[in-house]
């Protein structure tokens, strides 16, 4: 519930312009992992393997690290959600001189193609009827894609029904 408050505050900071970058300059990789850690016990208890890969992020990058929780948060949630028992979720971090690149992947129920051009919209869900089941709001992709270009970047997403999801 406190996620849900936090992520409508949020919502209501951008459209009233008042959301703001507070970038500090500290490692991505120690941040990610603290925080896919924390999502351990959950996936264990669903029987899903979940895996945290870093590949050139080990040194300090300038991010909002309450705005990438956000981002982390919402991307591995959903992953947890729509995977089943015996599935994967992957969860990367790359680092470039130009930043950092970080891939949520997952081997849940996938996303029709008809739908994934609406997937950032704010409260559009996949499947409706089975929402409240799911526990979504169809808010948290559509913060994340706005925290996301807020600070500069951009996200993507490809998916297979019945095969998974990469973000």
């Amino acid at each position: 519930l406190l996620q849900l408050v936090n992520q409508l505050l949020d919502l209501s900071k951008l459209e009233a312009g008042a959301l703001r970058v507070e970038a500090v300059r500290e490692n991505p990789a120690n941040f990610a992992r603290q925080l896919v850690l924390s999502f351990q016990a959950q996936a264990d208890e669903k029987g899903i393997g979940l895996v945290f890969e870093s590949s050139g992020a080990d040194r300090a990058y300038s991010f909002d690290s309450g705005k990438l929780e956000r981002i982390l948060y919402n991307l591995a949630a959903n992953a947890l959600k729509f995977t089943g028992q015996g599935g994967k979720i992957e969860i990367g971090l790359t680092g470039t001189e130009d930043g950092i690149t970080i891939t949520v992947a997952d081997t849940g129920r996938g996303i029709p193609a008809g739908k994934l051009p609406y997937i950032f919209t704010r409260f559009y869900q996949v499947d409706p009827v089975n929402s409240f089941h799911k526990q979504g709001t169809g808010i948290g992709l559509s913060l994340v894609k706005e925290l996301v270009e807020l600070q500069g970047g951009r996200i993507s997403v490809s998916s297979a029904a019945g095969k998974g999801t990469v973000f």
